[in-house]
């Protein structure tokens, strides 16, 4: 049978899960109401409260900053990619391994704990990616450095890219480039923070695809990700446009 503590964790999960889903900002008063209802429902064995509570209040009072340092390390995954699921199941260990000192959980048992709890509730590869990302965190925690120090660096590197596609019989083509490594990817380009990005992203696919007969269809999306390089971590940010190759016909 799970511990108390276990049944606690998920109930947490579960709380965080709910409000989420209905609320964009999380609320200390609604949480505890949720964790209330649920710890109601549990016949076999309750859930701890007085825990329960410290984790919820802590969460809800340093969300924004669990999720900058949960992004610092899970690199091309900003917090509105991971899924609702993971990304609470990291808030809670992070939680756990960072402000929580005074529950008296060992950091290695707070990643173990939420490692099994993404094996419950997450996807098939959930709880390694738990582990990678609380895991990372625990080493630079382990090696001395401050909790503010894995919060990413406030340097920020913008581009633009291109979606290049014509259709022709109902069929649709995609134009893509080769990077330095090798591999398939789609036009980008570096812009200052003052460039208009719709004037760029044109040169852009003009110099990497050689084409000049091309047209905007519409902006596509941002994506921001933390990238680690030795001088330290740079956000990026990329704005993608929808390109259409006119073909005379």
């Amino acid at each position: 049978m799970a511990s108390k503590r276990n049944i606690t964790r998920e109930t947490i999960l579960q709380t965080l899960f709910e409000d989420e889903f209905h609320h964009k900002e999380p609320n200390s008063d609604n949480l505890i109401k949720i964790f209330d209802r649920i710890n109601k429902e549990l016949k076999d064995l309750e859930a701890d409260k007085e825990y329960a509570q410290k984790i919820l209040k802590g969460i809800a009072s340093k969300r924004g900053e669990l999720d900058k340092i949960i992004e610092s390390v899970a690199t091309n995954w900003p917090i509105d990619r991971i899924l609702i699921v993971d990304r609470n199941i990291l808030r809670i260990g992070l939680f756990e391994i960072l402000f929580a000192s005074d529950l008296s959980t060992p950091p290695k048992v707070a990643i173990n704990e939420a490692i099994e709890v993404a094996k419950k509730f997450g996807g098939a590869q959930s709880y390694k990616f738990i582990n990678g990302v609380l895991g990372k965190i625990y080493e630079q925690v382990a090696e001395g450095k401050e909790s503010k120090e894995v919060i990413p660096a406030k340097k920020i590197k913008f581009s633009v890219g291109a979606l290049v596609y014509t259709k022709k019989d109902d069929v649709f083509c995609f134009a893509f480039v080769k990077d330095v490594f090798g591999k398939w990817t789609l036009p980008k380009k570096k812009i200052e923070k003052t460039d208009d990005p719709s004037v760029v992203v044109r040169e852009c696919a003009q110099e990497e695809l050689g084409l000049s007969n091309t047209s905007v269809i519409s902006e596509l999306n941002n994506i921001s990700f933390i990238s680690h390089p030795p001088e330290g971590p740079i956000r990026k940010d990329i704005k993608y446009f929808l390109f259409q190759i006119q073909i005379d016909t």
